[in-house]
């Protein structure tokens, strides 16, 4: 209870200091472009209005974890709830990754011509896969906060459904990224019986690189804005199996460019990785086809110009 507390008044303090710098700092910007619709786009939308400045909004995550969600439910700090209406009305640009954000943000009030939906856009190199042959064990790769909301515990219950059903198929898990829920979730592979074929690699900084010299990519996430790791698995030719859920739908078309799976579906989640292991012409067809969606629609320089055209336009 203590922590909490200090941690509420840490949030408050922080509030007041974000103004303050807002404030002494009014000469030296034209836009206010905050990162989650928080405590912080309250302020940010305060400022904006008390200084006659343009303020924009990104919204980070939709569904069970979406920041409108998270600030009726009160629970950054006391009084959120109440932020949201004043920033509906007085925020001059509200942007979603998807679909579905574009929606919570008219049902908080968001006036429709105040919301842009502009996705996230991922850095397109000359790395990409190349053969479409499965290393020995094949490489399936897990890269993502390890937390709930991005389910790495229904893939492992599927690895494990995997490993009953075929136990003699040669394959490996390589997780990459940190979490309050490592430790859970070692533990649990350790329960499943597949310790020794998921490997936890923790942080690494080359991404791609690893991306690059694996087989598989898997997205099994409860909830996403946008998933730049998905982008970044796409746009380096890497076939895809990721969650039926808003964000990864935009990106992801059944069969074409990926494969969708219901989420908390282990089982879906096992006949997805079955039929990519089982099939080299489904996993090159389904990568080569991620490869251009990402690449034609996706591109940073592109999405980056669409982020200068509101700045543009609000300052006009």
């Amino acid at each position: 209870g203590g922590v909490k507390g200090l941690r509420k008044f840490g949030t408050y303090t922080y509030m007041l200091a974000l103004l303050e710098y807002l404030v002494s700092h009014r000469d030296t910007y034209d836009i206010i472009h905050v990162h989650s619709m928080s405590p912080s786009a309250f302020i940010g939308t305060l400022g904006g209005k008390l200084l006659n400045k343009k303020t924009v909004i990104k919204v980070m995550a939709s569904g069970e974890w979406s920041d409108l969600k998270r600030m009726r439910d009160n629970s950054f700090v006391l009084g959120t709830r109440y932020m949201l209406p004043f920033i509906s009305r007085y925020c001059d640009c509200a942007i979603a990754l998807n679909r579905e954000t574009a929606k919570e943000l008219r049902e908080a009030g968001f006036a429709p011509e105040h919301i842009a939906h502009v996705p996230n856009g991922v850095v397109v190199s000359n790395t990409h896969k190349h053969t479409y042959k499965l290393h020995a064990p094949a490489r399936l790769v897990f890269v993502g906060r390890l937390q709930r909301q991005k389910g790495l515990d229904i893939l492992l219950r599927a690895l494990a459904q995997l490993k009953a059903i075929r136990p003699t198929a040669n394959w490996k898990l390589n997780v990459f990224g940190e979490g309050p829920r490592r430790a859970e979730y070692e533990n649990l592979a350790d329960d499943l019986g597949i310790a020794k074929q998921v490997q936890f690699e923790g942080q690494v900084p080359d991404v791609p690189t690893q991306l690059v010299a694996a087989d598989i990519f898997i997205l099994p996430s409860r909830a996403e804005g946008m998933s730049n790791t998905l982008l970044e698995a796409m746009t380096t030719g890497l076939p895809c199996i990721a969650t039926h859920i808003s964000g990864n739908t935009d990106l992801i078309e059944n069969n074409a460019n990926g494969l969708l799976v219901p989420p908390e579906n282990p089982k879906a989640l096992v006949r997805a990785i079955a039929s990519l292991l089982d099939s080299q012409s489904l996993r090159e067809k389904l990568a080569r086809s991620a490869m251009n969606t990402a690449r034609q629609h996706y591109d940073i320089n592109s999405i980056a110009e669409r982020y200068v055209n509101i700045y543009k336009n609000l300052l006009a």
